[in-house]
């Protein structure tokens, strides 16, 4: 694989693992390769991106010839498929490269072999999946492209030309920390197997950290990644068609998965939401062995916020432990189908269940699964961090037969 680090600044810190940077003319017009070179030790990509291929030039070719121009003294130069035949300088190895801000158009291999017949030492194609089972399309052509924005995002650590930054300068471009230290695509082979998460938002997952860290220690040639995905039928089959695996599931997809399972377990037939789901169709809920892990067993009421996957996953477990659970959520119906009384206020209980956005109210003991920057953790209780380890837990085991 070969990584580039795109410069924000021609001077920043440079990732040591990265192999070439990437400078863009668009963006600082008054860089000089060769200060760049010397600083960084590494080879340099020059290109001047317009705008409509994502970068901010907005000139004529003839302005982008000049500063091309400027680039004679990189390493490689990148220009498009469909700029003029001598508007890059000679010298310079050429990366032929094609983007679409927009969509993964149709005739991808044709596109492919286009930018081959232009010439060049590498071919980069790059356009804008409107799901991630369409971005799995650009990691069938001879080299894998890139799939730009968030449907795309898990593309960037499998393609075998990637792009880094320390901040986004395209949407979904991963920092250097995430490709080497999360997703280790140092230490991968050639066709990994493909485990993740999927669901939407999916962002913010914690789970690849959790998971690749455990593949890492285990010697298991499989990556774990992040799906944006809102249908999982629709995604299903392009993921198993391309190494998958296994499935961690997050909202709003868990009742879905239990559907889609050929062989459900008792506890998804019990709650009608799965949050873990193989190649073979078994599907699992975690979340369901994480509270009877976590919560203590008790005879009272128990306030549980949220109707989705979670929340029955909840529902059910607390049966099991001996609570009386009540349903807060927007709508009467919603807890019943859930099989619970409906609570038409957060009012606090013994136990409170947290599975929304919002806070819950103090309680002898809370369960809030929420996490990240600005969540504060429960007085009392189990925060979002510690649920997802308890439930990962079960979910590695379920993957991979071992310890988490």
């Amino acid at each position: 694989m070969f990584v580039v680090q795109t410069l924000l600044d021609p001077f920043e810190p440079v990732d040591p693992r990265v192999d070439a940077v990437e400078l863009r003319f668009d963006l600082h017009p008054e860089a000089d390769p060769d200060e760049v070179r010397r600083h960084h030790r590494k080879p340099v990509i020059a290109c001047v991106r317009r705008a409509v291929d994502g970068g901010r030039f907005a000139g004529t070719e003839g302005e982008r010839a000049r500063l091309f121009g400027a680039g004679s003294a990189a390493d490689f130069v990148d220009v498009e498929v469909d700029a003029h035949p001598e508007i890059a300088p000679p010298g310079p190895q050429r990366i032929t490269s094609f983007h679409d801000c927009s969509r993964v158009p149709d005739d991808l291999d044709a596109i492919f072999e286009r930018c081959l017949l232009r010439g060049g030492r590498m071919v980069k194609i790059a356009a804008t999946p409107g799901s991630a089972g369409e971005a799995f399309r650009l990691l069938d052509l001879p080299l894998a492209g890139i799939g730009m924005g968030p449907h795309g995002a898990f593309t960037r650590v499998l393609a075998p030309l990637t792009y880094c930054a320390r901040a986004p300068v395209a949407p979904g471009m991963p920092t250097p920390a995430d490709l080497f230290d999360v997703f280790r695509i140092r230490r991968l082979g050639p066709k990994p197997a493909l485990y993740g998460v999927v669901g939407d938002p999916v962002d913010h997952s914690r789970s690849p950290n959790l998971h690749n860290r455990a593949l890492e220690r285990d010697a298991i040639d499989a990556v774990y990644l992040r799906f944006r995905v809102d249908r999982l039928g629709a995604f299903w089959p392009a993921f198993l068609a391309h190494g998958g695996r296994g499935l961690s599931v997050t909202a709003p997809l868990k009742v879905e998965a239990a559907r889609l399972s050929t062989s459900p377990s008792r506890e998804v037939t019990e709650c009608g939401a799965a949050n873990t789901l193989l190649a073979d169709g078994r599907a699992f809920n975690t979340d369901y062995l994480a509270f009877l892990d976590l919560v203590p067993g008790g005879l009272g009421g128990a306030l549980v916020m949220g109707a989705g996957g979670a929340a029955r996953a909840a529902v059910a477990a607390l049966r099991k432990l001996g609570y009386r659970p009540l349903v807060w959520c927007r709508r009467a119906e919603q807890a019943a189908a859930l099989g619970a009384p409906f609570a038409p206020s957060p009012t606090p209980l013994p136990l409170v269940v947290n599975t929304t956005p919002v806070d819950p109210p103090d309680a002898p003991f809370v369960v809030d699964l929420r996490y990240g920057p600005g969540v504060p953790a429960p007085r009392r209780g189990i925060d979002g961090l510690a649920f997802l380890g308890a439930q990962a837990c079960h979910q590695y085991r379920i993957f991979h037969g071992r310890e988490l």
